[in-house]
């Protein structure tokens, strides 16, 4: 993002792009909150949305908005799909009844539901007669293997423990 005179220039992933047009209030980082703006105007020009948000008048203010993460809710992005066909809500879907495996080969358990949190993605396993909460985020997940319906995890010392 760039400020100009109130207005923000963003650049916007592709697949978002029909989404954008019409979105009415965006969530810009600042800080650890996500926080909301709504939005007045959208212009496009060559590959880049002129934004005018409400309550961001100068060039100042808009200044203090740049270069910050933006994020739209999901209810106004339609489902794009992923290279593998997947959409980011199909493929967490998709994967209740996956089974969670250490990197080591060990079992952790098998996917009961999975759950999005504000900052993570739960799956929900039982092991032991335990429940578990396995975060699924790219630091931990080394592989998805869906055919096999198996996703390989590397995951911190002690998670299981808890």
């Amino acid at each position: 993002m760039h400020g100009f005179q109130g207005q923000i220039k963003m650049d916007v992933q592709e697949r978002y792009e029909r989404d954008f047009e019409h979105i009415k209030v965006l969530f810009i980082e600042l800080g650890a909150k996500k926080t909301p703006f709504f939005v007045e105007d959208i212009d496009y020009n060559s590959g880049l949305f002129l934004v005018k948000l409400e309550e961001v008048d100068d060039k100042e203010t808009a200044q203090k908005l740049t270069n910050k993460p933006i994020f739209a809710r999901k209810e106004d992005l339609s489902e794009v799909e992923d290279e593998d066909g997947w959409g980011q809500e199909g493929t967490l879907s998709r994967l209740t009844g996956f089974t969670i495996v250490d990197k080591s080969g060990d079992e952790i358990g098998v996917i009961e539901d999975i759950q999005e949190f504000p900052q993570q993605i739960m799956a929900f396993v039982v092991r032991n007669g335990k429940e578990l909460m396995i975060p699924l985020n790219d630091a931990f997940m080394l592989d998805i293997q869906p055919e096999e319906k198996v996703i390989i995890v590397d995951l911190p010392e002690g998670l299981l423990q808890l």
